[in-house]
């Protein structure tokens, strides 16, 4: 059961994107209560998807950057649109050049 501070700082996050994705892929976390994760998937799957708010969403912990929960749950397809691995992609700099960065969104979660 989560305390009053730890669900005040669960937020939902989604996205609305028609692009086509690579295959979904959960993130590599300690978190590992399976069943846990399936009914959190599940609530944002009916609160977000079912309800027509989003295509996509997600829950994470902006203390530890660990999402856990992702919705459209069929064939886990909301890991797919919401959650990357770390990786590196080239980004405009004020100067007009470009430089690559990598891009952590469990990192930048932490941050926000």
């Amino acid at each position: 059961s989560r305390t009053g501070s730890q669900q005040q700082a669960l937020a939902p996050l989604s996205i609305t994107s028609s692009a086509v994705l690579p295959a979904p892929k959960r993130p590599t976390t300690p978190f590992t209560m399976a069943e846990e994760e399936v009914a959190w998937d599940s609530t944002v799957q009916e609160w977000l998807i079912d309800e027509g708010n989003c295509v996509a969403g997600a829950l994470g912990d902006p203390a530890t950057g660990t999402f856990y929960a992702a919705a459209p749950v069929e064939g886990e397809a909301g890991w797919a649109m919401v959650y990357k691995e770390p990786y590196e992609q080239m980004l405009a700099q004020e100067d007009g050049t470009e430089k690559s960065e990598t891009i952590d969104e469990s990192a930048i979660m932490k941050e926000v």
